[in-house]
């Protein structure tokens, strides 16, 4: 049977089958916080819980399986990453992986006021590293939901709207050269910018010619932007991309 993640009101948090027997392994948050969140990568690999010591603690699936010997005793897990904010000591509202378990994204409200705005934090699982911060409206979350396979984050915010959440657009990748601008500046053309010069031997004209026309030639190919390729992800035909953003509710 596969196992069932749950996050218990105390500071152990436990990994029964689904049939609810003896729990399959334990993992014990340190100090007794209380862990109100727990979830595992769509991939399976890893576990991330969310306590109220105002820490997301990383764990490894396979470290936890591995603590429970033959007797069924579960030894001590100790977490790959532990990610809080050291210097205002927020707690985490939600969090939640990517769709390929590569990166976990904390979302929290803003102190001493709740509700003045909220942060976004980004981190690698690989490395634990920070990846962006990113600052939302001025306007409290309540929850965040990953796209399984795509970057977007959905947050749900206290106004009624979602808000969702790219990746930023790294112009440099097209223009080595690009400089962002804080707001728009007239530019001014040179003489001479413009003007081709066609210099050299017949040979190294021919050859500019015909890198102009395959340049020209290249810039007129049709591209399709309207077709949208099915992305086989999902695991069952019940899960499709209508429905990828599913927040939690409470009763």
């Amino acid at each position: 049977m596969s196992p069932l993640a749950l996050a218990s009101g105390s500071a152990t948090s436990t990994a029964p089958s689904v049939s609810l027997e003896e729990p399959a392994f334990r993992i014990k948050i340190p100090g007794g916080a209380v862990a109100w969140q727990l979830i595992v990568s769509r991939n399976g690999r890893h576990v991330l819980v969310n306590s109220a010591d105002c820490a997301l603690r990383l764990y490894g699936a396979d470290e936890c399986w591995a603590s429970v010997d033959r007797d069924g005793v579960t030894d001590e897990v100790k977490p790959r990453f532990v990610f809080q904010d050291l210097v205002s000591k927020i707690a985490w509202t939600a969090c939640d992986f990517s769709g390929d378990g590569e990166y976990v994204v904390g979302g929290c409200n803003s102190n001493p006021h709740m509700g003045d705005r909220y942060d976004l934090y980004l981190w690698n699982t690989g490395t634990g590293a920070l990846i962006d911060q990113l600052t939302g409206p001025q306007v409290e979350l309540h929850d965040l939901s990953f796209h399984p396979t795509r970057p977007f984050v959905a947050v749900a915010t206290a106004d009624g709207l979602i808000d969702v959440w790219g990746p930023r657009m790294d112009w440099t990748a097209f223009a080595p050269d690009f400089q962002a601008l804080p707001r728009n500046v007239e530019y001014v053309e040179k003489e001479d910018e413009f003007d081709v010069v066609v210099d050299g031997d017949g040979a190294d004209e021919e050859r500019k010619k015909k890198e102009a026309e395959a340049k020209v030639k290249e810039e007129g190919a049709t591209v399709d932007v309207v077709t949208i390729d099915q992305i086989p992800v999902f695991d069952s035909d019940s899960e499709d991309e209508n429905a990828v953003h599913v927040f939690q509710f409470k009763i």
